[in-house]
């Protein structure tokens, strides 16, 4: 079963893009597949707009969260892809150029969250989608991770 959804933490009524406290936003990813399903994530849009009104703003991946529930006996890796077009997804560029590593025998990253320190590419457009290239460890299972795009201020 593979699952993608988003939360969404933000004040409830529409403030300017990049006003004080910035919106925080999670793309929450789980695969307990033999082999991690494919997915694409979609930046979103200003939170807190009325129903049909779309206002792109700045986002920023502040880090990424990388578990399994079974470690292997080889690394798993994570690199979270973006893509800035429309239609199929083609990768654009990485958001981490280095994968984030859970080492052989771990249920974790080592290090985690990974955070600004170790995402070399972090900012995002609304609209923007993400996707995933992740290399499970041999043995390994039921995959999880949580990226966290925290709005850019004053974007």
């Amino acid at each position: 079963m593979d699952n993608t959804r988003i939360h969404t933490i933000d004040n409830p009524f529409l403030a300017p893009p990049g006003t004080y406290p910035p919106s925080t936003q999670y793309w929450d990813y789980f695969s307990s597949e033999t082999t991690p399903g494919p997915a694409v994530f979609t930046v979103p849009w200003q939170p807190g707009t009325p129903l049909g009104l779309l206002i792109p703003v700045q986002w920023s991946v502040s880090d990424i969260f990388f578990r399994q529930e079974a470690p292997g006996t080889t690394n798993s890796t994570l690199t979270i892809t973006r893509y800035t077009g429309t239609g199929a997804f083609v990768t654009t560029n990485n958001i981490n150029d280095v994968p984030v590593i859970i080492p052989a025998g771990s249920f974790e990253s080592t290090g985690r969250p990974y955070t600004l320190a170790t995402i070399d590419n972090p900012l995002v457009n609304s609209g923007d989608k993400l996707s995933l290239i992740l290399t499970p460890g041999a043995g390994s299972a039921e995959w999880s991770f949580v990226v966290t795009l925290v709005q850019t201020p004053g974007a």
